[in-house]
């Protein structure tokens, strides 16, 4: 399995309000385009951009995102079932 990442737009919020843009989730899938489907099977079109551990040049998650208090959302694994957030405004 690879680790892929999936950032959120800074208009889409959740339905309680929550904005997401400072949000990312982690994904484990064997291929990118696995990585992809899941993200659409849980959030539909409601997210921003996809980017793979190659994309990162070396930094760690942490350093990559910089997000300094929201982090990762959630982790998914392509291989199981989950509830769906759902995302408005997106």
């Amino acid at each position: 399995m690879k680790t892929y990442y999936f950032t959120f737009l800074t208009c889409q919020y959740t339905e309680d309000g929550i904005p997401l843009g400072n949000y990312y989730v982690r994904i484990l899938a064997p291929d990118y385009g696995e990585a992809r489907r899941t993200m659409f099977s849980v959030f539909d079109d409601k997210w921003g951009f996809q980017y793979g551990e190659e994309d990162m040049n070396g930094q760690t998650e942490e350093e990559f995102f910089d997000y300094p208090y929201l982090g990762c959302l959630m982790e998914l694994r392509s291989d199981e079932t989950y509830n769906k957030i759902k995302v408005i405004n997106g």
